[in-house]
């Protein structure tokens, strides 16, 4: 679904994420059917005084992101993950409505991401003077959607979170 909503558009007119028929979703082709495995990656970012820099992100060593929040109503302007995987792939889509363009495979980078939440309970921002804190939701709750892919063109640049050892661990 994400490699063919970066093909097709992943929005419909009104804005929506779109679903995809079975028909649409079969018509997706995967290169030689294989994804490609990649130890790092880089970002390049503005800094606060207008130069450039670079961030590099390795899901063994270095792993989270900031990226712009997807859901613009729950009060906070980023969304935080953690990159579990860094793939390319070379992808096409032969199905309904294909065109010449859609046929022709092209390389569609992905990052494979855990997502974080914020922690609803702690109030945070600068009137608090506290930074948000978050944590993984739980990964067997059907109604959570914990991991999914990112295109890597979303991502800001690399996160330094600091772990709260006091709070606990999660399962």
């Amino acid at each position: 679904e994400h490699c063919l909503g970066r093909l097709l558009g992943a929005r419909d007119k009104e804005g929506n994420p779109r679903e995809f028929s079975v028909e649409e979703l079969d018509g997706l082709r995967i290169g030689e059917e294989r994804l490609y495995r990649h130890q790092v990656i880089r970002f390049n970012y503005t800094t606060y005084d207008m130069r450039r820099d670079q961030d590099s992100v390795n899901p063994r060593t270095h792993p989270d992101i900031l990226l712009r929040s997807p859901y613009e109503s729950d009060g906070h302007p980023y969304a935080y993950a953690r990159v579990l995987g860094i793939f390319h792939a070379m992808v096409s889509y032969h199905g309904p409505g294909s065109t010449h363009e859609t046929r022709r495979a092209r390389r569609v980078d992905l990052l494979w991401v855990r997502w974080f939440e914020y922690d609803l309970n702690h109030r945070s921002g600068f009137q608090h003077r506290a930074l948000p804190r978050v944590f993984f939701p739980d990964a067997l709750d059907p109604d959570e959607h914990p991991f999914s892919f990112v295109d890597p063109e979303l991502v800001i640049r690399a996160s330094y979170l600091m772990p709260a050892w006091d709070h606990g661990t999660t399962s």
